[in-house]
């Protein structure tokens, strides 16, 4: 299994090659073996078998390109590195006429922060830009928040809509699409400013300062997604400077982080952060009404999508796991309809979520059985509420239709009358 230290320990000795690499080059991604050679051996590395082993980083007979990516990380590295060596600096708060802070990053800093090991993460998933989904599709506002994302202008935005209907999958797929580094942080009533900012972890027998996801989003000019923000407590209170785009001062290692050009957040809930009356979502809490402020600038309400985008949904998700049925596409989706309708009538505690649907339709490929794939699939909720939704599955999915039924059907022809018996009955 590979440890956290190796981790670090691989990315440092990768970014330290690389950067002698670009020097000799003069940034040219392009080397040959002579330079291969001389960059590891003024980096002090070993030679770099992940480059020159690696098919795709072939450019020709005795040449090599160095993955864009790395390259990043390793240029990444170096700005942090050098911030973290230089004497107090001073910095502008973004957009701002307010006088100077003093950052006193003094030399000390740099033996209490690890930032070879707080960006090997990043180093090991390719600069945090997510994959594109291939069963994504596109509904509601995700146009709009595509365009929020791409500006790369300060435009901090809340979504929120109820559970499973695709608030935190659409910043993904736009971030994915736009090629943008994604951070995202799923919110709970323990998460502290350790967690959000950073804070000391043990390395290798030392105490080292391990920057966290806001920090590196913030150097990074990443998209930062804080994923159910109404499940937190007031201990988010210190990203107030980070939701007013500014930067944010780590008291534990005394260094100020400016936010880099890009940087945005969006936050997902299922609450407008005036907490939860009807108990449906539990741990939904009251925001602190200036945090909510600096977060919703633009707020987006979701919903689920409408019946055709639904379908589509499904379809794809039957299609990637083999199935091709789609009536059983449009039967759970019109059964989603009236469970919800039934929902906000008040009829049923429960409502039917797309994901839900998703998980429903790709039962259908292990199981194979339609009224069996949507059972698994609600067992979860209470007796009632289950027994009314497969009731009414079972109703409007016609292969449960009883197939030759003769019973109480009237004759189609004139029948002959029976023959009178002389037979006594007794």
């Amino acid at each position: 299994m590979t440890t956290t230290s190796s981790i670090g320990t691989r990315a440092a000795s990768q970014s330290a090659f690389i950067l002698a690499a670009l020097k000799i080059s003069r940034d040219n991604a392009i080397i040959d073996r002579a330079t291969v050679l001389r960059a590891a051996r003024e980096a002090g590395v070993a030679n770099p078998a992940w480059l020159t082993n690696d098919p795709a980083n072939r450019a020709g007979r005795g040449y090599y390109r160095i993955p864009a990516d790395k390259i990043a990380v390793a240029k990444s590295l170096s700005s942090v590195a050098s911030v973290e060596r230089t004497a107090p600096v001073v910095t502008r708060a973004p957009e701002s006429s307010a006088t100077a802070v003093v950052a006193s990053a003094s030399g000390a800093s740099a033996s209490l922060v690890d930032a070879t090991l707080s960006l090997a993460a990043i180093a090991e998933c390719g600069d945090c830009v997510p994959q594109k989904d291939s069963l994504f599709v596109a509904y509601g506002h995700y146009d709009t928040v595509k365009r929020i994302i791409g500006s790369k202008r300060w435009a901090p935005s809340y979504v929120v809509g109820p559970s499973g209907c695709g608030k935190t999958y659409a910043y993904q797929q736009a971030c994915a699409d736009l090629k943008r580094e994604y951070y995202e942080v799923q919110i709970t009533t323990e998460t502290t400013e350790d967690d959000l900012l950073g804070g000391f972890r043990l390395v290798n027998g030392e105490t080292k300062f391990i920057y966290g996801p806001v920090t590196l989003a913030m150097m990074r000019g990443g998209f930062l997604v804080l994923d159910e923000i109404d499940q937190a407590t007031s201990k988010v209170m210190c990203l107030q400077q980070v939701l007013n785009g500014k930067p944010v001062f780590l008291k534990k290692i005394n260094q100020w982080v400016k936010p880099a050009e890009g940087f945005n957040v969006g936050a997902t809930a299922n609450t407008k952060g005036n907490g939860d009356d009807t108990g449906r979502f539990v741990g939904a809490n009251p925001l602190n009404v200036a945090f909510r402020d600096r977060l919703s600038g633009m707020c987006f309400v979701a919903d689920y999508p409408t019946p055709a985008v639904e379908k589509k949904i499904l379809n794809k998700a039957m299609a990637a796991a083999g199935v091709d049925d789609s009536e059983f596409a449009t039967l759970l989706v019109d059964w989603a309809g009236m469970i919800r309708k039934t929902n906000r009538e008040g009829g049923l505690d429960e409502t039917m979520t797309t994901r839900r649907l998703v998980q429903i339709a790709q039962n259908l490929s292990i199981l194979g059985e339609r009224t069996l794939a949507v059972e698994l699939g609600i067992n979860i909720y209470d007796e009632i509420t289950r027994e009314a939704m497969l009731s009414l599955f079972l109703k409007i999915d016609p292969s449960n239709a009883p197939k030759d039924d003769t019973l109480g059907k009237a004759p189609q022809e004139a029948t002959a009358a029976a023959p009178r018996s002389t037979a006594c009955p007794f």
